[in-house]
């Protein structure tokens, strides 16, 4: 994670210095790549940071607001516990980024002079990378949280706190954070004590690693899915590794047994982690390049989710199957909902005449480009999801509108009029443009030998015509 951040930080800074032509003639080669099937490193990054930079909104790489840089560090030992949006069932350990500036009104609207000591400017002089500074500061948070917590103790006062943060679940996030926040010296030194970890579980030395991670784990067990949080944060980023922890933990491959344990909170993180990057995925929908980076985020979404079927065996543990099938349910429906207007878009661009199709075009053309790429990688997981009958109904139309549009667009051009032939080979070239992303290479290069054979005919017959 700390590597990816230092990458984002490095490609923002050289994002930011190009031009808004520059942004947009990248943006656009690595679209042109994806069509001819070729892979660019952290394209779906790059997307991500010019897409920001395209619409004024991406967050500068050196923050011009002194009193944000602040809270950031102030808050920093809750940054591995920090999802963009929270799983259904909420899970301790996680807080959503969107709570954070609810925590800092309540905050300065409970403890007004926190905000003029130290958030409205008189820090201004204060060097804001200053360790000791940070640590004084966040000590005063903590003690304004502890405060605000001891008030609440009583049910009227409860409510009031609760209705202020918006909610149950707030409160529960705002018990969290101070929960991380009163903790984090101990989880830093647990991190100390365990040492450099191998990337694999597998790897692990039993007895010179496991053994400080369970001794802290049994004495402290409120924040152990806070432990699975952290440790799957820095060092094992696969869900199924985050189960594979929990599983040498509990000296068990039973999953019946390890949820009678402590560790049932690294399996209840693994699940809600493959929740949290599906969700994560599909806000990809809709956004600027969402045709490149939907697909790719949902695959990974579902490698994770695959990652942690094989490695979890919840059929013993009712709770954590029935949530797994859920999800399961969810995605599967998200997938039906981008296939169901499929069909229908295809035979617009493929089989219709120019003046028949959609107005906007190349629009429609993302559409399925990005549609189509994620039928393909769905073929690979459609046992994991159930979706084996929708698919094969789904492909077989695929297959027959392509076999519509590529034939009946080499028939016009070789046959038809002098004047539609340019709307037929545009026909054609969109054949050709989709099935790239859904048949591969090979198939694209046969379409395009057909095409240059069709425009030949065409060509030899308007010949032979003129001199008749």
């Amino acid at each position: 994670m700390v590597a990816t951040a230092l990458k984002a930080q490095k490609l923002g800074s050289f994002l930011g210095a190009l031009s808004p032509r520059a942004l947009k003639m990248l943006v656009g080669s690595i679209e042109a790549a994806a069509l001819k099937g070729q892979s660019v490193p952290d394209a779906p990054l790059i997307l991500s940071l010019a897409q920001g930079l395209l619409r004024g909104t991406s967050v500068p790489i050196m923050p011009t607001k002194r009193g944000s840089s602040v809270k950031r560090s102030i808050l920093s030992p809750l940054h591995p516990f920090l999802v963009n949006v929270p799983p259904t069932v909420p899970q301790a350990g996680m807080v959503p980024r969107a709570f954070l500036p609810l925590f800092w009104q309540l905050l300065e609207d409970s403890r007004p002079e926190l905000s003029e000591s130290w958030l409205n400017g008189e820090e201004d002089e204060r060097n804001e990378e200053n360790s000791s500074l940070i640590e004084g500061l966040r000590a005063e948070v903590l003690a304004a949280l502890v405060s605000i917590a001891e008030e609440a103790s009583t049910s009227p006062e409860r409510k009031k706190l609760r209705r202020k943060l918006g909610g149950e679940q707030n409160l529960e996030y705002f018990g969290d954070l101070r929960l991380v926040l009163e903790r984090a010296n101990e989880l830093e030194k647990l991190l100390s004590d365990l040492g450099a970890l191998p990337k694999a579980v597998v790897d692990l030395e039993e007895k010179t690693q496991l053994e400080p991670l369970r001794e802290f784990i049994d004495q402290q067990t409120d924040v152990t899915p806070h432990v699975a949080m952290l440790l799957s944060h820095l060092h094992f980023s696969g869900v199924d590794e985050v189960v594979a922890l929990a599983k040498a933990l509990a000296k068990t491959d039973d999953m019946r047994s390890i949820a009678s344990t402590p560790y049932a909170s690294f399996v209840s993180v693994a699940i809600a982690r493959v929740e949290v990057s599906l969700v994560d995925a599909s806000h990809w929908r809709e956004e600027l390049f969402g045709e490149i980076a939907y697909p790719e985020a949902l695959r990974a979404a579902l490698d994770q989710l695959e990652a942690f079927d094989v490695a979890a065996d919840l059929e013993t543990v009712r709770t954590w199957k029935t949530r797994l099938s859920d999800i399961k349910k969810s995605v599967s429906k998200q997938l039906v909902s981008d296939f169901s207007a499929l069909p229908t878009q295809l035979e617009l661009l493929l089989c219709k005449s120019e003046k028949d199709q959609h107005k906007d075009t190349k629009a429609l053309q993302k559409k399925c480009l990005r549609t189509l790429t994620i039928v393909g990688y769905t073929r690979h997981f459609a046992d994991l999801l159930g979706m084996n009958g929708q698919l094969d109904k789904l492909e077989a139309q695929i297959e027959a509108l392509f076999t519509k549009g590529v034939e009946g667009a080499i028939h016009e051009i070789v046959h038809g009029s002098v004047e539609g032939h340019h709307d037929n080979v545009m026909r054609l070239d969109a054949s050709i443009y989709l099935a790239q992303a859904y048949f591969g290479s090979e198939y694209t290069a046969l379409l395009r030998k057909r095409r240059n054979v069709a425009i030949k005919q065409s060509q030899v017959g308007s010949v032979t015509a003129v001199a008749s």
